[in-house]
């Protein structure tokens, strides 16, 4: 309920705001807190860590809601739109199917701290790649705007 009700009134005033920042900045600050937000549900032990962790992960989605989707806009190219974002949505839901299957599966067989780590340390690793992928994007994008 309470991420919910803070995406519902925060999420869309907040999109004004971002989309004045460079693009994968934003995309890896709001990586990086969903994995400090999923992490800390490990570190919880009651109502108020719980919604902590609820509410630190629900800002990182709220930070990234649409950005990755405008990233494959702005590099596709005009006549391909559809298919680049029909293949980055099935990705992306593939994606999700699959860390919540992985996830259970740590969990059972490695223990919660084993889930908890390796949200941390793979969401931080995914946020730094998203910024390391800056330059090669800023030259696809020169390029095609040469082109």
């Amino acid at each position: 309920m309470v991420r919910a009700r803070g995406q519902v009134r925060d999420g869309f005033p907040d999109a004004a705001r971002l989309a004045r920042f460079p693009q994968l900045a934003v995309q890896s600050a709001g990586s990086a807190l969903i994995a400090v937000g999923v992490a800390l549900t490990g570190l919880a032990d009651g109502p108020v860590g719980y919604t902590a962790s609820v509410v630190t992960w629900s800002l990182g989605e709220v930070v990234v809601a649409g950005i990755a989707a405008g990233v494959f806009a702005n590099l596709a190219p005009a006549h391909a739109r559809g298919r680049y974002q029909g293949a980055f949505t099935w990705t992306w839901g593939t994606a999700r199917f699959g860390a919540l299957t992985l996830g259970v599966t740590t969990y059972t067989a490695l223990g919660p701290a084993a889930l908890w780590w390796t949200a941390l340390i793979a969401g931080t690793a995914t946020a730094a790649a998203t910024l390391a992928l800056k330059a090669r994007i800023a030259r696809r994008t020169a390029h095609e705007l040469v082109a």
